[in-house]
């Protein structure tokens, strides 16, 4: 109860100001105390049962006699050593939190077998009951439990814990070697369907620390790091942590993971941490550091070089792929020395004598002072034009 709330109701009935908490106090009170109670019905409600029982998304029997029959919508599935039928079924529990620490598969007999079942592990569960037939039936693992004696009309149980890791589809075989054909009811049957029964309970223990962090260079603007899972089965994913940052940098499920969009030469020291299926964050890896290549831009193309009247050469080029140019130097001549150091893909070369042929070659430059090698040569030579005509010409007779 709040504190003040609580300052207005004392032994009496009266408050510490003298007066008598009336209807609307209690009134009040009565309200805090249904809204407490909404909110725990609430929380109640959103929480899974534990144990959680779920009826199957599809089932059905194969029999080998009749190889492409199809048997996926009746009531009943029929196992049987001679001919062979199979049961197949397949649930995807939801909701589930923390470690599964049993699951129950229970089904309801229509006839006796005292050979009773086996029941073994499908890893396809994309099957489809309307189309699954003995031809195309999934495989299945060696038999990991067995029902024992199967009594007509009862429940009867086999421990499928290895089988159920968490949420998501998980598919069973059952058969028999007995000659004696088993009838159980399918999950047409109504309240008399397959069950999977599972329990769980909060994990709060953390995974060990991912190992043999490495972290290496791929080109100028990417680091690939890899690492070796922890032994924990229930690890769901990872925290990939960058230059000491709080802030997930990413989160894969796999082992490793390409750092992308990096800057050019630039040093990174990452760490990942282990996520189990309870959201529970493992110790962080030891780091790994790796830097990124600082190579050379590739170089321009395409320098094309045109002459502009008597004195003046025009030189244009194609920049480079390279991200991270930030200027060029042009060369004139074969000379060590740089012409000009335009930022733009041209240049205007002016004070020329006319009538000089002149060769160039333009150089690209990144932010770290890295040069390209030097484009492909273009030529021009400046203009000679004939003088202007004389002006001012006079003509005197002379005698």
């Amino acid at each position: 109860m709040p504190r003040r709330l609580a300052a207005l109701v004392v032994a009496g009935g009266r408050s510490q100001r003298g007066w008598r908490a009336g209807p609307v106090i209690l009134a009040l009170l009565a309200v805090v105390a249904l809204a407490l109670m909404a909110a725990a019905t609430d929380r109640a409600a959103s929480a899974a049962p534990n144990p959680l029982t779920v009826v199957p998304v599809a089932d059905g029997f194969v029999q080998s006699d009749k190889p492409t029959a199809t048997a996926g919508t009746q009531s009943v599935l029929r196992i049987d050593g001679s001919p062979v039928w199979r049961a197949y079924l397949r649930f995807n529990p939801q909701q589930l939190s923390g470690k599964v620490t049993k699951a129950l598969l229970r089904l309801r007999a229509n006839s006796a077998l005292k050979a009773g079942y086996t029941v073994s592990a499908v890893s396809d569960v994309t099957w489809l009951e309307t189309t699954l037939n003995f031809n195309n039936a999934p495989a299945y693992s060696a038999p990991v439990g067995s029902s024992g004696p199967v009594s007509s009309g009862a429940w009867n149980q086999v421990d499928v814990t290895s089988l159920v890791k968490g949420n998501g589809p998980v598919g069973f075989a059952l058969a028999t070697t007995n000659a004696t054909a088993l009838s159980l009811a399918s999950r047409e049957s109504g309240a008399n369907a397959p069950q999977l029964v599972i329990t769980t309970q909060a994990d709060t223990t953390p995974p060990a620390a991912p190992g043999r962090l490495g972290a290496s260079a791929a080109g100028e603007h990417r680091i690939d790091l890899s690492w070796s899972a922890p032994a924990d089965p229930d690890v769901a994913g990872y925290r990939v942590y960058r230059d000491g940052s709080a802030t997930v940098l990413a989160s894969p499920t796999a082992t490793a993971y390409a750092d992308t969009g990096l800057a050019a030469g630039s040093p990174h020291s990452y760490v990942v941490v282990a996520v189990d299926a309870g959201g529970n964050a493992s110790p962080a890896s030891a780091p790994a550091s790796a830097t990124t290549a600082d190579l050379p831009p590739a170089a321009p193309t395409g320098l094309a070089a045109s002459a502009v009247g008597q004195d003046r050469i025009d030189l244009s080029w194609s920049a480079p792929g390279d991200t991270d140019v930030v200027g060029y130097r042009v060369y004139r001549d074969g000379s060590a020395t740089a012409l000009a150091s335009p930022t733009a893909t041209a240049y205007a070369d002016t004070g020329l004598t006319s009538a000089s042929a002149h060769t160039y070659v333009v150089v690209a430059v990144d932010a770290a002072g890295n040069a390209s090698p030097a484009s492909a040569p273009a030529s021009a030579s400046t203009a000679d034009l004939p003088p202007a005509a004389p002006g001012g010409l006079v003509a005197s007779a002379a005698g």
